[in-house]
């Protein structure tokens, strides 16, 4: 522990998102597509569910007393992925 700066802490923020997507060539028909392809070949698209933790260590700050706030850290995390 670093005496000038207080112990140093942890935060983990979990967030969740969506994506989805559609493998297509236009160059194949749409027997072809969906036999090369399957299921990412849907016309109204395929999707996948993530789920990302983030961890933030550093010294509590002695002003908001947090390391980071949570709002913050996830305003960052869905402006980045």
């Amino acid at each position: 522990m670093n005496s000038t700066q207080g112990p140093r802490v942890a935060v983990y923020r979990h967030e969740h998102f969506n994506a989805a997507h559609r493998i297509h060539n236009p160059a194949l028909s749409d027997a072809d597509n969906a036999r090369i392809y399957g299921k990412c070949n849907n016309l109204n698209g395929h999707g996948h569910n993530y789920e990302l933790t983030i961890r933030v260590a550093g010294p509590v700050d002695p002003v908001i007393g947090y390391v980071i706030d949570l709002g913050e850290l996830s305003t960052i995390a869905k402006k980045h992925v």
